[in-house]
């Protein structure tokens, strides 16, 4: 039981880091005006079903992805395990 203690200890550490660091590089894209990001999977045999839907769809930074089949909201790199990142978009001004 021990290692699956362990296990579980890795899994949280890694995806609140992940989250964080994610939700850190959100606002500071606020912060300079940004809105709008395009969602990366890594795309390979770890990546959900669901994550794989959303590679390459742009959503707003403040509202996320809505995913109609969940019926919820959804931003890269804030569920367990979760490997996706922003990729933000830059205006052409």
């Amino acid at each position: 039981s021990l290692g699956i203690a362990k296990r579980r200890a890795n899994t949280i550490a890694r995806t609140e880091t992940h989250k964080i660091t994610q939700q850190i590089a959100d606002y500071r894209a606020e912060e300079v005006g940004l809105t709008e990001g395009i969602w990366r999977a890594m795309m390979d045999n770890r990546t959900s079903t669901q994550h794989a839907r959303f590679n390459g769809k742009t959503f707003n930074l403040k509202k996320g992805l809505w995913d109609p089949k969940t019926r919820s909201w959804n931003w890269p790199g804030r569920r367990p395990n979760c490997r996706c990142y922003t990729e933000y978009v830059i205006p052409e001004d």
